[in-house]
């Protein structure tokens, strides 16, 4: 995604702007768990309230590919965000202390924000699905999925070797993401060594189980996922909290 600059609102006062002289592309698919890159840095902004914080982008359909997405087939594809180039991306505002060190996170959830519809002459939609995370409060959730949990609960066919999901809270039953309030917070996709990582995670309790049907979640419907091993979790402010799953966690 390609982002033009940044926009910051103070609660009382003139809107802050920080044009970027030559756009900034970052892969975002690339960045997995804590994995992150930097928009601004060593900037200095008045102590006080802001009401909101705004990314720039660039992702019109217009047959250039500032903004795309890249499909299995590894065929490009425009990546187009409606209004994107008149409103940005638009975030709940923070806080800055008198003379302290400010360090936020904007998370994107990708699974939860990319839609093919039909029609669009093959470009994707992207509805950003964002969050605004103190790097102050946050800790990260890992762990490791049994290679016998992961062959039999994906097959021999598999494409990959599925997701954790991670929902805020106790929660009963593990659900996909259809757009409700029982959508989980964060995923995140196992690797070829059985590992995963969900980074940025504000402290509290939450719920995770983990899933081999990732691929077929369509984030604009409910659908039939088969979740092994929900149990719940403790996450404290700059601290890894390990959650495996083993191959005799259930079905539910």
């Amino acid at each position: 995604m390609q982002f033009d600059g940044v926009e910051l609102q103070p609660a009382s006062g003139d809107r802050i702007s920080f044009d970027f002289s030559t756009p900034q592309s970052i892969d975002l698919l690339a960045l997995q768990g804590n994995n992150s890159e930097m928009l601004l840095m060593n900037e200095t902004i008045p102590a006080g309230e802001y009401s909101w914080i705004r990314l720039m982008v660039t992702a019109e359909k217009d047959e250039v590919m500032d903004s795309y997405l890249v499909d299995t087939n590894f065929d490009e594809h425009e990546l187009w965000i409606p209004s994107g180039a008149e409103t940005g991306l638009k975030l709940n505002g923070f806080s800055v202390a008198s003379g302290s060190f400010a360090d936020f996170t904007i998370d994107f959830d990708l699974r939860k924000s990319v839609t093919f519809p039909p029609g669009l002459g093959g470009a994707y939609i992207l509805r950003p699905t964002l969050r605004l995370v103190d790097n102050l409060t946050v800790g990260t959730v890992t762990g490791d999925i049994d290679a016998t949990l992961i062959a039999s609960a994906c097959g021999e066919e598999a494409e990959n070797n599925g997701a954790v999901y991670l929902y805020t809270g106790t929660v009963e039953t593990a659900e996909d993401i259809n757009g409700t309030d029982t959508d989980p917070l964060a995923t995140a996709m196992v690797d070829d060594e059985g590992t995963y990582e969900i980074g940025f995670i504000p402290e509290g309790q939450y719920s995770a189980a983990y899933t081999c049907d990732s691929a077929q979640d369509n984030p604009q419907a409910e659908d039939e996922l088969s979740f092994y091993g929900l149990t719940t979790l403790e996450v404290s402010a700059d601290t890894t909290t390990e959650v495996d799953f083993a191959a005799t966690d259930t079905t539910e």
